[in-house]
Parts: C-alpha cells; structure tokens; sequence
C-alpha cells in the first residue's frame, strides 16, 4: 500500500479547519459551562422556592385553621347575639304589658278611691243632717262619731297623721345628728393625720 501524502495547501487549509473547529468547540464548551452553572445556580434557586412554597402551604395551612376557629367564634358569637336579643325583646314586651297592667290597675284604684270618697262623702253628709236634727249636743255628737268610725272625723285621722310623721321627723333628725356628729369625728381625724 501506498501512502499518499496529501499537499501542504491542503494540509495547511486542513489545520486552519482544525483550528477554527478547535476554536469553535472551545467556545461551544465555554457556552455548554456557561449553561451548566447557569442550570446549577437555577435548580438552587428552584430547591429554594420548593422550600419556600413548602413553608407557605405551611403557614397558609395555620392560617385557613385559624380563620376557621375565628369563623366557627363568630357564629357562636352571632348566635348568643341573636337569643340575647330575642330575650331582651321578650322581655321588653313582657315590661310592657306590666307596665300596661299597672296602668290599668292604678286607673281601677284610682276609681275606687274616689268611689269610696264620694260613699264617704255621703255617709258624713248624711251623719251631719242626722246630728244637726237631734237637739241634744254632746250626747248625739258623741254617738255620731262613734257610728260613723274613724272615717268620720278627718280632723282626727289629719291629726293622727300628723303625730306619726313628727315622730318620724324626729327619728330622722336624731339620725342625721348622729351622720354629722360621725362626720366631723371623721375629719377631725383626717385633720390629725394631716
């Protein structure tokens, strides 16, 4: 077998091709580490954002708990709201039929109050006529008090009353005597402490 050597133009074209291939293969690698690193630093930050979303998905999971609990509170809340307000309206409505009640019960009183003052009227009226016609003075007013009772004689009832509440006036002055004397003890002392 024969070797044939090839010429040295194509020789030196051949290795000018072999450089300009070299070179280019030099540059792709450049390119192909380039796109290593750069695809090392992106699956980093890829693990970092799964960490990330795994710590979001996280704390979004304690907050949807939380907002739950706060919702279930608030419809508790909403419900003792609402049967508080339905207790307060019916017992608003039962204040108010008291009150009618009451209404109605003091006008009755007041009626019969005034009933048995005209019946009371009468009954004096009628004494007075009968005391005036029986000529014998004491003897007759006597009895005519005697029957017609304590109602009779306002003068005596106004006096009766008149007794009770000057005792009772009394009883309060003796005890708001007592309240002064106790105060001014009082400050005398805070004025010795003083």
């Amino acid at each position: 077998m024969k070797e044939e050597r090839p010429s040295t133009g194509k020789v030196k074209k051949d290795q000018a091709l072999v450089k300009v291939l070299e070179n280019q293969l030099d540059k792709n690698y450049k390119d192909l580490n380039h796109l290593q690193a750069t695809n090392k630093s992106l699956r980093n930050q890829i693990d970092v954002m799964r960490k990330e979303q795994k710590n979001q998905i996280r704390v979004n999971t304690g907050y949807n708990k939380e907002m739950r609990q706060i919702n279930e509170k608030a419809k508790k809340l909403n419900a003792v709201t609402y049967q508080g307000q339905r207790v307060s309206e019916e017992l608003n409505n039962q204040i108010l039929s008291l009150k009618a009640k009451n209404e109605e019960q003091k006008y009755k009183f007041q009626n019969s109050i005034k009933d048995l003052q005209k019946k009371l009227r009468e009954k004096d009226d009628t004494e007075l006529e009968k005391a005036k016609t029986k000529v014998t003075g004491a003897a007759t007013t006597d009895s005519a008090v005697a029957a017609t009772g304590e109602f009779s004689n306002p003068a005596a009832l106004l006096k009766l009353r008149l007794q009770k509440w000057t005792t009772n006036n009394k009883e309060k002055k003796n005890l708001m005597d007592m309240y002064i004397r106790n105060v001014n003890i009082i400050e005398d002392a805070f004025a010795q402490i003083k």
